[in-house]
């Protein structure tokens, strides 16, 4: 009888590391676009990204390559940091005026 193959604890847990990153990351480009107002159809033309693709990242589906996400945070004109930062003081900034009312949220 042949023994399956099993991954070990160290991989799943690196496994689920990431796929709890990637979700994490998904929700953070989500809440800055609904911040931004803008709809995952125009992110999608501003940042040249399909909207399935968007779809599939807010999901935490997508594993986003560096180069689309600095497409997708420059079309909602916030820095890539802005969107991989886990930091849980770390600030929302959703415009370019920092009088605006939306500009952050409170940190956690």
């Amino acid at each position: 009888m042949a023994k399956r193959a099993r991954r070990p604890a160290r991989a799943a847990k690196t496994a689920n590391d990431l796929d709890a990153y990637l979700r994490r990351l998904g929700e953070r480009v989500r809440t800055v676009r609904s911040r931004r107002g803008m709809s995952r159809k125009a992110l999608a033309r501003h940042s040249k990204v399909s909207e399935r693709y968007l779809a599939q990242l807010e999901a935490g589906k997508g594993n986003c390559s560096i180069v689309l996400l600095r497409r997708i945070a420059g079309a909602m004109s916030v820095p890539v940091a802005e969107l991989i930062d886990e930091r849980p003081d770390r600030r929302w900034r959703t415009c370019c005026s920092p009088s605006c009312s939306i500009a952050s949220r409170p940190a956690s």
